[in-house]
């Protein structure tokens, strides 16, 4: 077995523990989880946060990639702050415009997906309007912070789910970078 080889099942092996981020995504701070109904609805918001200590402190998640933006706007797939994906913030002047492109990327990713967090996700997106933010739970503790969505009655997060991973790998799959075979399968 050659080293490449070696090399590839030990990231396998710690990648099973959850000690390194899946190829595709990274290690993020995440505050908050709505939890959306099937119809999309907002049901209730979670706190993820750890409250051991003075301050809370946010999760770190395993999510898909964080897009690189800086000064640009670009959504993340499936999480972001509250100014793209609830349409509001504290800081941020673009606050619309952020929303507007969290929801063309999930409208263009998710289009076709039966799968019925994914779905109850775009029917949130179409019905969400930035002034209901104010009647969420933490809407003051929340704004600016990382979230994330859950499915009522489900375990586990939207991102988590085997349609989300299978259209994220497809997306990254996609893209216009240098192609070339792999050291290890041989594979393209």
């Amino acid at each position: 077995m050659t080293l490449l080889h070696s090399l590839v099942r030990y990231y396998d092996r710690i990648g099973a523990t959850g000690a390194v981020a899946p190829p595709g995504h990274s290690s993020e701070k995440i505050s908050f989880a709505l939890v959306l109904a099937p119809d999309g609805t907002v049901v209730d918001v979670n706190d993820l946060r750890d409250h051991f200590g003075k301050t809370p402190r946010p999760k770190s998640l395993y999510v898909p990639q964080r897009v690189k933006r800086a000064f640009g706007i670009a959504a993340n797939f499936l999480w972001d702050k509250t100014s793209y994906v609830l349409g509001r913030s504290a800081t941020s002047k673009r606050a619309a415009d952020e929303h507007s492109a969290f929801k063309a990327l999930h409208e263009q990713l998710l289009a076709g997906s039966d799968d019925e967090g994914l779905v109850a996700l775009l029917a949130f997106l179409r019905a969400w309007e930035p002034k209901r933010y104010d009647a969420l739970r933490y809407a003051d503790e929340m704004l600016d912070q990382n979230v994330v969505f859950t499915l009522d009655g489900k375990t586990g997060y939207l991102h988590e789910r085997p349609a989300a991973k299978r259209i994220w790998a497809e997306h990254l799959g996609a893209g216009d970078g240098a192609r070339g075979f792999c050291l290890v399968t041989g594979e393209e």
